[in-house]
């Protein structure tokens, strides 16, 4: 029963939905000696999966065939976040928190790096936003963030 759960299935000729069935990760199986022999084998099969294999969810096309580029331009590098003058503005740190009243408040991993800014809504209490996003609310009495349902801990803290 575990290889059932392991194994996807597809069907054998492109695009046939007869009977007989592979495995469809069989070009990843059994692992490869190495990674970038392993990588070589997934970069087949996505290539595969991509390029030739016939899907019925896009009427046995291909996605590469219906694949359009977005028009929208990325840029090289993306503008700083602004925050009003009435906030304080604060660079989250490699270990994910602030400099804040002579301590440190964890904000997030996910901010590294990043500027965040804070609103002061009333006497040490703070609302702390990543851009527009509004991440929670910082209490100078417990020097921790809480979340929008007042939880001062997070899951698995």
């Amino acid at each position: 029963m575990g290889d059932r759960l392991n194994t996807l299935r597809a069907p054998t000729r492109r695009g046939c939905p007869c009977r007989g069935v592979k495995p469809r990760l069989w070009t990843t199986r059994p692992a490869a000696a190495s990674l970038a022999a392993q990588q070589k084998k997934f970069n087949s099969f996505r290539d595969e999966f991509n390029q030739e294999r016939p899907h019925e969810a896009l009427d046995q096309q291909t996605p590469a065939s219906l694949y359009r580029p977005s028009s929208r331009e990325m840029p090289d590098k993306l503008p700083p976040l602004v925050y009003p003058d009435r906030f304080e503005v604060r660079y989250v740190s490699a270990n994910g928190g602030i400099r804040w009243r002579r301590g440190w408040v964890n904000v997030s991993t996910v901010c590294i790096g990043e500027y965040v800014g804070l609103e002061e809504i009333d006497e040490g209490i703070w609302n702390v936003y990543f851009g527009p996003l509004k991440l929670g609310r910082l209490l100078d009495r417990h020097m921790k963030i809480e979340d929008a349902y007042g939880r001062l801990l997070r899951h698995g803290a």
